[in-house]
C-alpha cells in the first residue's frame, strides 16, 4: 500500500479466534488483552508504527457482546449486541431491536440497560424476546445526526454477517424496532423515518425533538457574537442545510399504521416533557390514529431510573409497560405497516430517506429543500401528488396494494443517474497533506476513467514570487471571484475509492483550498475545532452547506459573518444560483453565472 507523504489510511485488521475458543481455560480469565503494531520498509529499512492495545472480553450467550465493523465512510466502529432471549429460532430470522443511546453511554452500557429481574428470577435477563438487540454508537456530539445515523443503519446491515460467524440464525433486518432515549430518543424519530417500511414500531424516551431547542449552549445566533453580521439569506441556507435532522418535519413520514410510544419522566430537567407532548400533537395533526400513538409521563420520574413499579423491573427503556409494547410490535407480520386511504411522504435529504408504502423519493427538483408525496386512495382512482419531487420510485407490489385497476401500464428504464446521491454526511477526524507537496497532489487526484469531471479543477504553477502573486491570486465561484491571501473554501465532492471488487465506490471528499496555503489551512482549523470539548466538532458544523466560501480573518472573529459564499451543489455537482448566497462578489472576467467552479493555474 502506497500512501503520499504527510497522509493517513486507515488500515482494517480482521481478528479472529481460531479452533473452539474458550474462555481462558481452567484459568477462568474473561478478558485478554494483545497488543498490535504494523511493520514496513522505508528505503529499505524496518520500521514499525507504535503499538496499540485492544482488549478482548470472553462473553456468553446470554450477555452483551461487541463487535466491530466498516463503516460507510470507511472507519472502523462498533456496536454491541445481544442474541434472542427465548430459544434464538424465528421463522425466516428474528428481527431486531434497534436502540439508540443517550449522550456519553457506551454501547455495551447501552446494551445492558435492556435487563429485568422478574418474580423467581436469580440473575438478570439481558436482551428482548424473540429478538435480537442491536446497540451502535459513534464518537462525537452527532446527535444520531449524519455520521451516527450512518453508523446505526451500517451496524445494522453488519449484524448478518456476525450472527453467521457465530453459527446462529441471522436476523431479519427487513423487521426493525427502533427505540432511543435522550440524545437516542431524537435519533430514534430519524431512524424510524428513514426505515419508515421496515420499522415495526417506535419507543423514543426523553427526546428532544431540534439540537438547538435542547440545552441552552445549543442555541443558535442568540447570542453569538456573530448574529449582528449573518443577514436572514445565509442564516436561511444555513438553517437548511440542518432541516433533515427536525423531527417535528418527519411527522407526516411516521404517521399512519405505525406504532409509536412516548415516554418522559413527569420531573425531567434535562429534556423537559414539553418537548414529547409537543410531538404527540403534531403526529396527530398529521394524521397519526390515537390509537397508534401513546404518550406515557411516568409521575415523579426524571431523565432516567432503574427501577419503574418494582426493583429490577427494567426502568426507563424496558419495564413492562415497554416490553409489552415490544410484544405487540414484534409479533406483527413482515411488510409495510397498513396505511390509511390518505398519507404523506416528506424529504429533505434523498440520501437519508427511506420508503413509505414502497414510494421512495429519490431526487428533488431543488436540493435540500422540502420534497413531498401526497397518495389519496379513493374507490375510483389513485390521486398522486408531488412537490418538489424529480425522480419517484415505487415498489411495484406496493402500488398494486393500493387497490386501483390499471387501465393501462408504461414500463420506465430507469437510467442511472450521472452523479452519486449521497447527501451531506458529514465526516469526523479530517486528516491531509500539511503542504503543497507535488508528489501528494499527484496520488490525490481523480481518477480520469470515471466519466465525470469534478467542479473544481486544480492544478498548480506560479506566478512571480510568493509575495508578488498573493495580490493577483483570486478564487472563483460561478460568476464571482475574490481576491486575497487570506480567502479559503472548503467543499464536499463525490469521490471514488476502487472497492475490494474493483468497482468504484461512490463517496464524499473534503476539498480544502485557497488563495494560499496558510488560508486554507486556517480554514480546515476553524470549521473542525470543537468549540465545546468533549464534542468532536463544533455545533457550527450542523449548519453547513456544501460549500463554504469565507475569509479565514474575518471567521476567526466574526464567526459565519466572515462567510464569502455558501451554498449547495446542483445535480450536476455544478454552481446552483437558487441555492446559493454571497457577498462581495467581484465579476471573473469570461465567467458567467452557473459555470463551474474553476481555479486558476496560479491560485495555489
Amino acid at each position: 500500500m502506497d500512501i503520499a507523504p504527510g497522509q493517513a489510511v486507515r488500515l482494517p485488521v480482521p481478528l479472529a479466534v481460531t479452533g473452539a475458543g474458550g474462555c481462558g481455560g481452567t484459568s477462568g480469565v474473561a478478558e485478554r488483552t494483545l497488543e498490535l503494531a504494523v511493520e514496513g520498509l522505508l528505503k529499505g529499512k524496518l520500521v514499525r508504527s507504535p503499538s496499540i492495545r485492544v482488549s478482548i472480553r470472553c462473553r456468553t450467550g446470554r450477555q452483551n457482546f461487541v463487535f466491530t465493523f466498516e463503516d460507510d465512510d470507511g472507519s472502523l466502529q462498533h456496536a454491541a449486541a445481544v442474541m434472542p432471549l427465548g430459544s434464538g429460532v424465528c421463522e425466516g430470522g428474528c428481527p431486531v431491536l434497534l436502540t439508540l443511546s443517550g449522550t456519553s453511554i457506551s454501547a455495551s452500557d447501552s446494551a445492558d440497560s435492556y435487563k429485568a429481574k422478574l418474580v423467581g428470577d436469580m440473575d438478570y435477563r439481558f436482551g428482548v424476546e424473540s429478538a435480537w438487540l442491536l446497540a451502535p454508537t459513534r464518537h462525537g456530539a452527532h446527535n444520531w445526526e449524519g455520521p451516527g445515523h450512518a453508523t446505526a443503519l451500517a451496524a445494522l446491515r453488519a449484524l448478518p454477517k456476525v450472527a453467521a460467524t457465530l453459527g446462529v440464525q441471522e436476523p431479519d433486518i427487513g423487521r426493525v424496532l427502533v427505540a432511543g432515549h435522550s440524545m437516542g430518543g431524537h435519533g430514534s424519530w430519524l431512524l424510524a423515518s428513514a426505515l419508515r417500511d421496515q420499522a415495526l414500531g417506535l419507543a423514543s424516551s426523553a427526546s428532544w425533538l431540534r439540537k438547538d431547542q435542547y440545552a441552552d449552549s445549543n442555541k443558535v445566533m442568540l447570542h453569538d457574537i456573530a448574529a449582528a453580521d449573518v443577514e436572514p439569506a445565509l442564516l436561511a441556507l444555513m438553517r437548511s442545510a440542518e432541516a433533515e435532522f427536525e423531527v417535528e418535519s418527519q411527522a407526516p413520514t411516521l404517521a399512519g399504521g405505525l406504532p409509536i410510544m412516548m415516554r418522559v419522566g413527569s420531573r425531567d430537567q434535562t429534556v423537559h416533557p414539553w418537548f414529547s407532548r409537543r410531538m404527540l400533537r403534531t403526529l396527530l395533526s398529521a394524521g397519526a390514529s390515537s390509537a397508534d400513538v401513546t404518550l406515557t409521563e411516568l409521575k415523579g420520574k426524571e431523565h432516567w431510573w432503574w427501577d419503574t413499579e418494582t426493583s429490577n423491573d427494567g426502568g426507563a427503556v424496558n419495564d413492562e409497560q415497554l416490553r409489552a409494547f415490544f410484544r405487540k410490535c414484534l409479533a406483527r407480520a413482515s411488510g409495510p405497516a397498513a396505511l390509511s386511504e390518505s398519507w404523506r411522504l416528506v424529504v429533505f435529504n434523498p440520501a437519508f430517506s427511506g420508503a413509505k408504502g414502497g414510494a421512495r423519493i429519490l431526487q428533488q427538483m431543488q436540493p435540500h429543500r422540502r420534497s413531498e408525496l401526497s397518495v389519496q386512495v379513493s374507490t375510483a382512482k389513485v390521486d398522486v401528488r408531488t412537490s418538489n419531487v424529480r425522480r419517484l420510485e415505487w415498489d411495484l407490489h406496493a402500488l398494486s396494494m393500493l387497490g386501483n385497476e390499471e387501465d393501462g401500464r408504461e414500463v420506465c428504464v430507469l437510467v442511472p443517474p450521472g452523479f452519486c446521491l449521497l447527501g451531506r454526511v458529514r465526516g469526523e477526524q479530517p486528516v491531509g497533506t500539511a503542504d503543497l507537496n507535488p508528489a501528494a497532489a499527484a496520488l490525490l487526484q481523480p481518477r480520469a476513467d470515471l466519466g465525470f469531471t469534478p467542479p473544481l479543477e486544480l492544478s498548480s504553477g506560479k506566478s512571480g514570487s510568493q509575495s508578488g502573486s498573493q495580490n493577483s491570486s483570486s478564487l472563483g465561484l460561478g460568476s464571482c471571484r475574490w481576491h486575497g491571501a487570506d480567502v479559503a473554501a472548503l467543499a464536499l465532492l463525490p469521490w471514488w475509492v476502487k472497492a475490494r471488487s474493483g468497482v468504484s465506490a461512490p463517496r464524499l471528499a473534503l476539498l480544502v483550498t485557497g488563495n494560499s496555503a496558510g488560508a486554507a489551512a486556517k480554514a480546515l482549523a476553524l470549521l473542525s475545532t470543537p468549540t465545546i470539548p468533549p464534542m468532536a466538532r463544533q455545533p457550527l458544523t450542523h449548519l453547513l452547506p456544501d460549500y463554504v466560501v469565507l475569509d479565514v480573518q474575518e471567521t476567526r472573529a466574526r464567526g459565519p459573518g466572515g462567510f464569502l459564499a455558501a451554498g449547495f451543489w446542483s445535480h450536476s455537482w455544478e454552481h446552483e444560483p437558487r441555492s446559493a448566497w454571497e457577498r462581495y462578489c467581484t465579476s471573473g472576467s469570461g465567467l458567467t453565472a452557473g459555470t463551474n467552479w474553476k481555479l486558476r493555474e496560479d491560485e495555489l
